[in-house]
């Protein structure tokens, strides 16, 4: 199971024209809707952005967002783009709190839910950075492995995907040792 994926942006959206054929309009329009509305940062050469789709992770969105924080150096030019799919819960208030503290933030807000699937591509056409990585807001991937494939992905990687190696322990909330690979 991958856990990461650094990929360039011009392959993502390369992707995104093959894909873009099969996501509904109305989410189409409704990534556009959302960000319209939003001042961000202008796009960089270097710029990484990290795409969280979140539904009803409401107590998880600061989290994930300060154990990014912690784990990559203030200088590493970041955004963050939370997907809320349609939570019924506070998740996008707290996505909005963040962003009135951090210009590091965006969201993306689907009127209801759509998938985890739709909330990526959502979220992917909303990147405007060199490198996208996917991270869940459930916290199952830890942020902690973030500088590996960023450095990874600066030393001339064209992508980097962390894949869980074994599963220690009962159940799939238990800790697993992960590796990066690069291709």
């Amino acid at each position: 199971m991958a856990a990461h994926t650094v990929v360039p942006v011009d392959a993502v959206r390369a992707a995104l024209v093959l894909l873009r054929r099969r996501v509904r309009r109305k989410i189409r329009c409704a990534v556009q809707l959302s960000l319209a509305f939003e001042q961000t940062l202008p796009a960089t050469a270097d710029a990484v952005n990290i795409v969280i789709p979140a539904y009803n992770e409401e107590s998880n969105v600061r989290t994930i967002f300060e154990r990014i924080e912690r784990c990559l150096p203030p200088r590493e030019w970041l955004e963050m783009i939370f997907v809320d799919d349609g939570s019924s819960d506070g998740t996008a208030r707290c996505v909005r709190e963040l962003r009135a503290e951090s210009h590091k933030i965006r969201l993306v807000r689907f009127g209801r839910n759509f998938g985890h699937q739709a909330a990526l591509l959502a979220g992917l056409e909303a990147a405007r950075g060199a490198a996208v990585i996917t991270l869940d807001c459930d916290l199952q991937h830890p942020p902690e492995l973030l500088p590996d494939m960023v450095r990874a992905w600066r030393s001339g990687a064209p992508v980097v995907q962390m894949v869980r190696l074994q599963t220690q322990g009962p159940g799939c909330l238990s800790e697993s040792p992960r590796a990066c690979s690069t291709g």
